[in-house]
C-alpha cells in the first residue's frame, strides 16, 4: 500500500488510525454533499454512533473508516455500516495484531530454565 495513503489515516489526535483499531465517533461528518432525502434517513444513523466505540473493519479509496454497528432501539434499528472521515475519531486502543512487539507466537511465551530463574523464550 502507498505510505501517501496511510499518511492521511490520523484520528482527531493525529495518531495513525489502522484496521482492527477500536476508535470513538466524536462527530457527525458534513452530509451537506447528500440529498434531503439522504440526510434524513442519515444523519439519525450518525448521531447515534457518536460517542460511541467501535472496531475499524477496513478503509476504502478515499481513507474513509468503515464502522459497523446495530442500533437496538428506534426507528433506525438494525445493522448499519458508516463510513467516516478518520479525523472525526479518536483511537481508543490499537489493535494488538498490527503491533510487532505483541505479534508473538504462542512458543514464544513458553518458560525456559535458565540457572535459578525463569525466562521468556526469545
Amino acid at each position: 500500500m502507498n505510505k501517501n495513503r496511510l499518511r492521511f489515516r490520523t484520528d482527531s489526535n493525529r495518531r495513525p488510525v489502522g484496521v482492527g483499531d477500536v476508535v470513538c465517533v466524536c462527530a457527525v461528518p458534513d452530509l451537506s454533499g447528500m440529498s434531503d432525502d439522504a440526510q434524513k434517513q442519515s444523519y439519525p444513523v450518525f448521531k447515534s454512533a457518536v460517542g460511541k466505540a467501535f472496531e475499524v473493519t477496513d478503509f476504502d479509496e478515499y481513507n474513509l473508516a468503515r464502522l459497523e454497528f446495530d442500533i437496538r432501539i428506534g426507528p433506525e434499528r438494525g445493522m448499519h455500516t458508516i463510513w467516516v472521515e478518520p479525523y472525526l475519531l479518536k483511537v481508543l486502543r490499537k489493535n494488538r495484531a498490527n503491533n510487532n512487539s505483541l505479534n508473538r507466537t504462542r512458543d514464544s511465551y513458553v518458560p525456559r530454565y535458565r540457572g535459578n530463574t525463569w525466562r521468556r523464550a526469545g
